[in-house]
């Protein structure tokens, strides 16, 4: 995975004895959860991924617009799920949370590509290299809150599904709609 937020091409693991079936369900689970990313070459005791995604194809203010809609979405159900006390829609958020990761390990290749090569600011939809700092902490604030819609979901299937009183669940869309404001205002800054 750090190779791949490197923004290395190539990334080939190898081993003096062979690869374990653990080694191997690794590299299959992370090909899994790395955009762009695909097993090449397999030998006994090596395995080579290549990287497809290249930075001129994303452009940086898009991807963390699309991060963060995906983030806005999972805190919503996640937040209706525990109001309505619905463990299946809680449980069915663990895969846009994958999402979510996708596409920040994506945007973290992207940052460090760009920043690696200032000529590529253009090229991801930025005038100057200035605000990579920011969109890295933005989009870390993102997968965080994301984390949190997750904890969220998890509460719902640890309440059985026992909804909150009125009250309660009026606090909880309040504090969700002052959240959205929140990081509306931060993505905009």
């Amino acid at each position: 995975i750090t190779q791949y937020v490197l923004g290395r091409q190539l990334i080939r693991i190898e081993s003096t004895v062979p690869l374990s079936r653990e080694h191997r369900n690794a590299v299959l689970a992370a090909e899994g959860q790395l955009m762009g990313l695909g097993i090449v070459e397999q030998a006994e005791t090596t395995v080579t991924v290549r990287c497809s995604v290249a930075p001129e194809d994303f452009n940086l203010p898009t991807l963390l617009g699309r991060l963060s809609r995906t983030e806005a979405m999972l805190r919503s159900e996640a937040v209706t799920a525990l109001i309505e006390g619905d463990v299946e829609a809680a449980t069915r958020l663990s895969d846009r949370s994958e999402q979510v990761e996708k596409l920040f390990y994506l945007f973290l290749r992207l940052v460090f590509a760009t920043y690696r090569n200032p000529r590529l600011n253009s090229a991801v939809g930025l005038e100057t290299g200035f605000p990579l700092i920011g969109y890295r902490s933005v989009a870390q604030d993102i997968v965080l809150m994301s984390d949190a819609a997750v904890e969220i979901a998890t509460l719902v299937g640890e309440t059985d599904g026992t909804a909150p009183d009125e009250a309660t669940a009026s606090k909880l869309r309040t504090r969700d709609e002052a959240l959205d404001s929140a990081a509306r205002a931060t993505r905009t800054a």
